[in-house]
């Protein structure tokens, strides 16, 4: 089993611990389950789909960077609250989506992902 395949699902979601996470590859396929509909703020639904956990420790901001190996990639994320009803929740939206960004150009170079 390769390393993206293991965290293809929510359920299976990397725990992200540090300050940097770094991942080598960009998954294909969307793992065993398909949590995230078509039409949702992610047009296309769950597409090539990486999941990573973490639990926040206090209130304030949180960002990150999505910076991709090649530039002409383009790489959607949604962040969603799974604290109460957990990833079984993602799909029937009892487990809400806090935010997401589902933007690029297509043929363009696309540089680090984030809201545009």
């Amino acid at each position: 089993m390769s390393a993206w395949s293991q965290n293809g699902d929510c359920n299976t979601a990397v725990s992200v611990c540090e300050d940097v996470s770094s991942i080598l590859d960009s998954p294909a396929g969307t793992g065993n389950v398909v949590e995230i509909a078509p039409g949702t703020c992610n047009v296309a639904g769950e597409v090539n789909s990486s999941w990573y956990v973490f639990t926040a420790q206090e209130t304030g901001t949180f960002g990150f960077i999505l910076n991709p190996n090649n530039l002409n990639d383009d790489y959607d994320w949604s962040l969603y609250d799974i604290t109460d009803n957990g990833c079984a929740g993602i799909n029937s939206g009892a487990s809400p989506e806090v935010s997401c960004n589902s933007f690029g150009l297509f043929g363009g170079v696309q540089g680090p992902t984030g809201i545009s």
